[in-house]
């Protein structure tokens, strides 16, 4: 293999794994806070992809204490 076809499968990879990461924290956002998710989705999309990051990686899911 040569080491583009390497390199594009690593950015497949990753690109999988950031995309399932970030439809988790979306879930969360929504969970915790529909109204003000939805608003930020609409008005505010750079913060919303900061808050659906900070959701995935930092928080536990709405419910655990």
């Amino acid at each position: 293999m040569s080491e583009l076809a390497i390199f594009g499968i690593i950015c497949l990879v990753f690109l999988a794994l950031a995309f399932v990461v970030f439809i988790k924290g979306v879930f969360q956002a929504f969970s915790r806070h529909p109204i003000v998710a939805t608003l930020f989705l609409i008005f505010l999309q750079p913060l919303f992809f900061c808050w659906v990051a900070v959701e995935a990686l930092f928080l536990s899911p709405p419910g655990y204490s």
